[in-house]
């Protein structure tokens, strides 16, 4: 197996948490010009969280800074990291995401590191995990796998 290096990672994704991801959607458009956020409700959904099976649903916001996606999540029902931050009193940066090409050999690197797995699931066909990385560099680091794109045959 090739080795991984997780200094090689490449930030792509910063991943707030609101209570109104609306509010905070028009409050970064504003202040930071950023393009407009899509904003979306998700169905509900099970994810793995902290060892159990937790049924959750989520409203998301998508937009850019630069090359940077910045993803808002509003928790609507459910148990999982976004509850613990919300319930320790606390809204806004969450945690930093970056794309991988699988999964496996970057989880396997984490635990070697230390760090546990303690949510992944798969939203809109994109599985992720989320590392507790908090006391160590101050916030949670999600794994995402890159989406294959689909290649349109060609006819001769």
């Amino acid at each position: 197996m090739e080795s991984i290096n997780l200094a090689g990672l490449k930030i792509s994704q910063f991943g707030y948490i609101y209570k109104d991801v609306e509010k905070a959607a028009k409050i970064l458009e504003e202040k930071l010009d950023l393009p407009k956020f899509g904003i979306m409700e998700l169905p509900e959904d099970t994810i793995l969280y902290r060892g159990k099976e937790s049924k959750v649903k989520y409203k998301m916001g998508f937009s850019r800074l630069g090359e940077i996606q910045i993803e808002l999540i509003q928790l609507l029902s459910g148990e999982c990291l976004y509850s613990e931050f919300l319930n320790e009193g606390k809204e806004g940066l969450h945690h930093v995401g970056v794309y991988v090409e699988e999964l496996e050999p970057y989880a396997e690197k984490m635990k070697e590191k230390g760090f546990e797995s303690i949510q992944s699931g798969i939203i809109a066909s994109q599985a992720y995990d989320y590392y507790d990385t908090e006391d160590t560099i101050g916030f949670m680091l999600e794994l995402i796998k890159v989406k294959k794109k689909r290649t349109r045959k060609r006819p001769l």
